[in-house]
């Protein structure tokens, strides 16, 4: 069921990347049109300045592997998708509605994972892990904490070479 589920959200979340805004008088403003520099794609390209499409996961042998950041969801996005939060059409709201939700009771278990954005910040921690809810959006993130499952990670490019 969790594969599942991840297989509709690999299938869902892209489609936000073609969002756009049809307004002739532009984008309403929000935090991710603080620069006039965003690429036409809506993002830098972490390769770019150094960046990386991989995380780095702690304590891996060999050193240095990681997992491929696989959905970027860009600054042309409807911009109340691109809040972070639960409520009003957030993004956390959107994930809420695929069945994944924050992590158990806001604690977070596990490694984090560090990702270069080519934004200038260089490796960081993951922003937030979001883990499949099984229905429940209180308390079903702990039951995939503790047994596993179907869970994603995301970071936010906003550093002094690549602010959205």
């Amino acid at each position: 069921m969790a594969s599942m589920a991840l297989f509709f959200l690999m299938l869902c979340i892209p489609t936000l990347a073609s969002a756009s805004y049809n307004d002739e008088r532009g984008p309403p403003p929000h935090p991710f049109w603080r620069r006039s520099n965003v690429p036409p794609q809506g993002y830098f390209d972490p390769k770019d300045n150094g960046g990386s499409l991989l995380t780095q996961v702690p304590g891996t042998f060999p050193a240095g592997l990681g997992e491929p950041l696989n959905v970027i969801m860009s600054a042309n996005s409807d911009s109340d998708v691109l809040k972070d939060q639960e409520t009003d059409g957030g993004l956390r709201n959107y994930f809420l509605s695929l069945g994944y939700s924050s992590e158990c009771l806001g604690q977070h278990l596990g490694d984090d994972q560090g990702a270069n954005l080519g934004d200038g910040n260089g490796y960081l921690n993951e922003t937030a892990v979001i883990r499949w809810d099984y229905g429940d959006a209180q308390l079903g993130s702990c039951k995939e904490t503790i047994e596993g499952g179907a869970h994603f990670r995301y970071w936010v490019q906003d550093g002094s070479k690549a602010d959205r």
